[in-house]
């Protein structure tokens, strides 16, 4: 695992749906990825 990702189990049960549904959305291949996605959306506001 890189750096950037983080074990999303820990995450609650409605954050791990949120973020398989951006997964879905952009096209990604793990939850993980999603969230890298989401961390690096915030960044960029």
């Amino acid at each position: 695992m890189s750096k950037e990702e983080f074990d999303v189990s820990k995450l609650s049960p409605k954050a791990q749906i949120k973020l398989e549904e951006v997964r879905k959305q952009h096209n990604l291949k793990t939850l993980a990825e999603a969230a890298s996605y989401m961390l690096d959306f915030t960044k960029r506001k």
